[in-house]
């Protein structure tokens, strides 16, 4: 099913929802399902939502991305939309990896990411454990400089034996954006 939506106004008026989504399995009744993010959109200020489908870049291809939550936003710096996800390289079951946490750049016209916009926030650091997460983030926009402030604790999997303890610490992130 689909949790954990994050939603935005896109330029042209219409309301863009990105939900976290997990991967399914195929079996012998069902095709199974890639481990990416999917979205609806309202044309008519969010009473109706169209069918989800999968976030894609702009060649077709899926955004991977491991069963975490996602966030998009518009920037009222550059009026543009980004994305704030967990991208993985391929498919992944499940919650993890969420080891490397992105910002993309949406095309509002295609609904799909730009490959060449897409820019790390943070990843797995060799101080790290193996089994770090980068998720559960806030953000909000610096009113001076427009730029995104993202805020975040480390997490880790559930399979980990230290998962609570570890380190406290807050990280704020400022993702600088082009005007």
């Amino acid at each position: 099913g689909l949790s954990e939506s994050a939603a935005c106004q896109l330029p042209d008026g219409r309301i863009f929802f990105l939900s976290r989504c997990s991967s399914v399995l195929p079996t012998q009744d069902h095709p199974g399902g890639p481990g990416v993010k999917r979205f609806c959109v309202s044309e008519d200020g969010g009473k109706t939502l169209s069918d989800p489908m999968p976030l894609t870049y702009e060649d077709g291809c899926y955004v991977y991305s491991a069963r975490s939550m996602p966030d998009v936003w518009r920037s009222s710096k550059n009026g543009r939309v980004y994305v704030i996800l967990n991208i993985t390289l391929g498919p992944v079951h499940g919650a993890d990896p969420r080891n490397s946490l992105q910002i993309a750049e949406l095309n509002p016209e295609t609904l799909s990411v730009k490959r060449d916009q897409v820019t790390i926030v943070d990843s797995k650091q060799e101080e790290h454990h193996p089994l770090v997460r980068f998720s559960n983030w806030s953000t909000i926009e610096d009113r001076t400089t427009g730029n995104l402030l993202l805020f975040m604790k480390l997490h880790f999997s559930e399979h980990c034996p230290i998962r609570k303890g570890y380190d406290h610490s807050i990280y704020r992130y400022e993702v600088e954006l082009p005007d």
